[in-house]
C-alpha cells in the first residue's frame, strides 16, 4: 500500500508541478499575444492544415489552396475594375473641367457679341438719323423748288428716296407738285404715299 501511495504522489507531483504550471503558462501566452494583435488562431490552423496527417488533410489543404487563388483572383479582378473605374472617373472629371471651359468660352463670345450687335445697332440708328436729315434738308430744297422741277426730277429717283421727300412736303406742295407729273407717275406716286400711310 505505501508502494501505491507513492505512485499516486508521483503522478500527483507530476500532474500539480509540471502539467498544470505549462498549461496555465499557454493560457496566458495566447491572452497576451491576442491582446498584442497576433493571430493565433488563424495562425494555429494555417500550421494545422500544414501538418500532412491523412489524405483527407490534404485535400482540405488544396482546397485551400484553391479559395485561396479564388480569392487571390477575386482581388485582382476587384483592383483592375477599380482602377478602371478610377481612369472612368478621371476622363469624366477631364471632360467636365473642358465642357466648363467651353461654357466660359462661350458666355465670353456671347456677351462679346452682344455688346458688338449693341454697337451696330446703335450705329445703324446713327445712319438712319443722319440719313433722315438729309432727306430732311433735301425736302426742303424740293419744297424751295418749283412744283414743276421737283415733278420732272421726281420720277428720276428712286422709290424710296421719292416717297421719302414727298412725305416730308406740305398738302399744298404736295398737290402742286403731283399735279405737273404725268397721269401715270402721279397716280404711282399717289399709290405709294397711299401703301406708306398704312
Amino acid at each position: 500500500m505505501e508502494n501505491n501511495e507513492k505512485e499516486y504522489g508521483k503522478l500527483q507531483w507530476l500532474f500539480f508541478v509540471i502539467i498544470i504550471p505549462m498549461l496555465f503558462t499557454g493560457v496566458l501566452v495566447l491572452i497576451i499575444l491576442s491582446v498584442a494583435g497576433f493571430d493565433v488562431a488563424g495562425k494555429a490552423g494555417k500550421t494545422f492544415k500544414e501538418i500532412p496527417l491523412l489524405t483527407s488533410g490534404e485535400g482540405n489543404d488544396a482546397a485551400g489552396d484553391n479559395s485561396a487563388d479564388a480569392l487571390e483572383k477575386k482581388q485582382v479582378k476587384l483592383q483592375s475594375e477599380n482602377d478602371r473605374l478610377s481612369e472612368e472617373v478621371s476622363a469624366l472629371k477631364l471632360d467636365l473641367q473642358i465642357l466648363e471651359n467651353d461654357k466660359q468660352k462661350g458666355e465670353k463670345e456671347v456677351a462679346r457679341l452682344k455688346q458688338e450687335n449693341s454697337s451696330l445697332e446703335q450705329l445703324l440708328l446713327q445712319k438712319e438719323e443722319e440719313k433722315e436729315g438729309q432727306s430732311k434738308d433735301i425736302s426742303k430744297v424740293y419744297s424751295k423748288m418749283s412744283s414743276k422741277k421737283a415733278a420732272e426730277i421726281l420720277p428720276q429717283l428712286n422709290n424710296d428716296e421719292a416717297l421719302r421727300i414727298l412725305n416730308s412736303m406740305s398738302d399744298t406742295q404736295l398737290a402742286g407738285v403731283l399735279g405737273k407729273m404725268s397721269t401715270e407717275e402721279a397716280a404711282k406716286f399717289t399709290a405709294l404715299l397711299t401703301n406708306s400711310n398704312e
